[in-house]
């Protein structure tokens, strides 16, 4: 019973983490887009 406890503590940690690492990584590329689209000239030199 307490290792059942215990392993789901430990699965809903990772869980939210992976939630919160996965939302930031989106935000952070909604705001790399938004960037690019107003600055095209950067985005063709990259290429």
């Amino acid at each position: 019973m307490i290792k059942d406890t215990i392993n789901i503590k430990i699965i809903t940690n990772y869980f939210f983490k992976n939630i919160l690492i996965l939302s930031l990584l989106s935000f952070t590329n909604k705001l790399l887009t938004k960037e690019k689209k107003n600055q095209p000239e950067n985005e063709i030199s990259m290429v």
